[in-house]
């Protein structure tokens, strides 16, 4: 995801490539996913949608802190 497909689409689709305009979002397994790719990468996407998924322990990098979260 962060090594190839965002910077294969950042080569060939004309669209904003910041943080501010970059979103993940997935349900069940896809949600699991969604948690696991962007909290370790809050660096690169500011919208993060996990839907009916439990929640890892990471979720704590971001309840424990939203506006740092938001600042970023």
């Amino acid at each position: 995801m962060i090594n190839d497909l965002i910077p294969m689409i950042d080569a060939t689709v004309s669209h904003h490539s910041d943080r501010n305009h970059r979103a993940m979002a997935g349900t069940p397994w896809g949600g699991w996913q969604t948690l696991q790719v962007t909290l370790n990468h809050l660096d690169t996407f500011a919208y993060i949608g996990g839907f009916s998924t439990g929640l890892p322990q990471d979720i704590n990098r971001v309840t424990s802190d939203p506006a740092g979260f938001t600042r970023r």
